[in-house]
């Protein structure tokens, strides 16, 4: 979800639409491969499944609700 993140955020600065919609797409993709084999794939060795922001279902969370509210939340990595 990091590039998703990139490139919802260079939609944002530049004021570049087709930046966003390559996000809004990948970010599709994901969810669509999420139904069909009914997991995020985030399961790391021996079934550990991360729940933190960065490398987990958290994360996979926020940035799907930041793709469908851009304006309302931020990104997180570039908070100060």
């Amino acid at each position: 979800m990091g590039l998703v993140e990139t490139l919802l955020t260079a939609g944002q600065v530049l004021d570049d639409p087709s930046w966003t919609r390559e996000a809004l797409q990948i970010s599709s993709r994901v969810v669509a491969r999420a139904g069909r084999i009914g997991d995020f794939a985030i399961t790391f060795r021996h079934g550990f499944r991360s729940p933190n922001l960065f490398m987990g279902a958290a994360g996979v969370g926020y940035e799907l609700l930041r793709v469908a509210y851009p304006d309302d939340l931020p990104a997180v990595l570039l908070l100060t």
